[in-house]
């Protein structure tokens, strides 16, 4: 990844955080800041090619919830995988991934919660053979989470990431994971 994208987004997310934190105080609000990691099932579709790879994916993620309902979320995934092109033969590839976003809860219960994110990534694929490609595209999802105690919890979620680099890299990854979240 190279460097000055990732200072941006932690400077945002510093911002973000910064905004947050005086909305809550105003509020009586508490900060909850959280750190979690999982596994997604990934499913890419390439759709300039009609290239389409299926890989399970670690993630390690941390944020900081505002209040009960909003906050703020980044994390980083980075996937090894073959990939086959129709302009030559089986390319090696490494894509990561940094992304920040907001997250929406709504608790149904005392402990199961709803929720939607919406944010940006900034992706990078590394591929043997060929040429190096990026960009900085949008990112959505929804999904459940369950607090197990008052410091840990468990979330399934669908999240899309759309990657609109180039003619030659154009569709979405698809990823269907289960986290495990600490609450400091």
């Amino acid at each position: 990844m190279k460097t000055i994208p990732v200072i941006i987004c932690m400077g945002l997310a510093m911002a973000f955080g910064a905004v947050g934190g005086a909305l809550a105080d105003g509020r009586g609000d508490e900060l909850t800041p959280y750190a979690g990691l999982g596994f997604s099932f990934s499913s890419f579709a390439n759709d300039a090619n009609d290239t389409e790879r299926k890989i399970l994916l670690p993630t390690v993620f941390g944020g900081v919830m505002f209040n009960r309902n909003f906050g703020v979320e980044g994390g980083f995934y980075r996937s090894h995988l073959e990939v086959k092109l129709p302009e030559r033969d089986t390319a090696k590839a490494v894509i990561s991934s940094l992304y920040l976003i907001g997250v929406g809860k709504y608790y149904t219960g005392e402990k199961f919660a709803v929720y939607g994110k919406a944010g940006f990534h900034r992706w990078e694929s590394t591929q043997s053979g060929g040429d190096d490609l990026g960009s900085v595209d949008g990112v959505l999802g929804a999904g459940a989470q369950y607090d197990l105690s008052e410091n840990t919890s468990v979330r399934l979620e669908f999240v899309r990431n759309l990657l609109n680099e180039s003619e030659s890299v154009r569709g979405e990854v698809d990823n269907i994971g289960f986290h495990m979240l600490y609450h400091f």
